[in-house]
């Protein structure tokens, strides 16, 4: 990935704009004809990739994209119970942490805030608490995309807050990333739904 991002940086992308790219698309489906890039695995394990240096690959329009539930599937556990998991899907990164009924969970946006925050939100939300009672819940609350500072039943949210440690680790210390927090009590949540 490394070097698929400096062949990049030799066709004028920033550092480690290609390497974010290539996690949030389907490069399995990249050719070395088409996108210049190539990656395969075999049944024994081993890989091949192919990449042609005279080629830019292209970026994917992330612009729709979001975290949904079947990205979730191989973090469930920890979305569940406790722990800590984390997941970048196109322009936007989540991290939650925390052990028994008290959770932190971010999701930020690369630039701005938009729809696929809130998309990701509710995915990651009905991952967690297996219903989508949750989920309606969540949205009566705190309707589409609103984006500012509430409190109700469980959930805190904040909006772009001062950076802890971990989110400033996430998301860095510039304003690269804008992020929501929900800090959530799953007891009361529980109660009520």
């Amino acid at each position: 990935m490394i070097l698929v991002d400096c062949i990049g940086q030799l066709h004028g992308y920033a550092e480690g704009e290609l390497i974010e790219n290539l996690n949030s698309v389907d490069i399995t489906n990249y050719t070395i004809e088409k996108q210049g890039l190539e990656i395969k695995q075999f049944e024994n394990g081993r890989g091949q990739i192919k990449i042609n240096i005279a080629k830019k690959i292209p970026l994917a329009d992330v612009s729709n994209t979001y975290i949904t539930i079947s990205d979730l599937e191989e973090l469930k556990q920890y979305l569940v119970g406790d722990g800590m998991a984390q997941k970048s899907v196109g322009n936007i990164i989540f991290n939650k942490n925390g052990y028994g009924e008290n959770v932190v969970v971010f999701v930020g946006e690369k630039n701005n805030l938009t729809q696929n925050t809130y998309r990701s939100i509710l995915s990651i939300l009905q991952v967690m608490f297996q219903t989508e009672k949750v989920v309606d819940y969540f949205e009566r609350n705190y309707p589409n995309a609103s984006f500012n500072n509430k409190q109700f039943g469980g959930f805190k949210i904040e909006v772009n807050p001062e950076k802890s440690s971990i989110e400033q680790n996430v998301l860095g210390n510039d304003n690269t990333y804008q992020f929501i927090r929900l800090t959530i009590d799953k007891s009361l949540v529980n109660n009520a739904i």
